[in-house]
């Protein structure tokens, strides 16, 4: 894949993660508090989005990022890992959740996937940009880097 496909990715990535707004009905969806109030009460789905708009404001520089992109994986994989834990324990309320509100009990019982691919995509690109910079090796790159701005 060339990097102006790569740069979908990260709109993607954005994308993903405001499709909270949905399934928390735009910050009122009061289950989402009921069932995981650690991690996705108002100032934790408000951080959701955050996250969502630093992944789109990236997409044109991605390639030059190695350590934006090492933190966006260890966010991603941090959810994943919330979700898993989440689901070892919640797994068996899955389709009450969806009885009681098909959007909570959906966002419920897909989002880490979702979170662990890009956590995945997202440590490929970190790859990706220590490589070609060269320092990750010990090599400089021919290429200085240029000022984002």
């Amino acid at each position: 894949m060339d990097s102006p496909s790569y740069s979908n990715f990260y709109i993607l990535a954005g994308l993903y993660n405001f499709s909270i707004l949905m399934f928390s009905k735009l910050f009122t969806n009061n289950l989402f508090e009921k069932y995981d109030s650690a991690h996705f009460n108002l100032h934790g789905v408000i951080s959701v989005v955050l996250w969502g708009l630093a992944y789109i404001s990236v997409y044109k520089h991605h390639h030059k990022l190695f350590l934006t992109n090492f933190v966006f994986a260890i966010e991603k994989f941090y959810y994943a890992y919330i979700w898993a834990t989440w689901m070892r324990s919640n797994h068996m309320n899955i389709t009450a959740m969806i009885n009681e509100d098909l959007l909570t009990g959906s966002f419920f019982a897909i989002y880490g996937v979702g979170d662990f691919l890009f956590g995945l995509f997202f440590s490929y690109m970190a790859c990706s940009a220590c490589s070609s910079c060269g320092s990750c090796n010990g090599k400089e790159n021919s290429t200085p880097h240029k000022r984002l701005d």
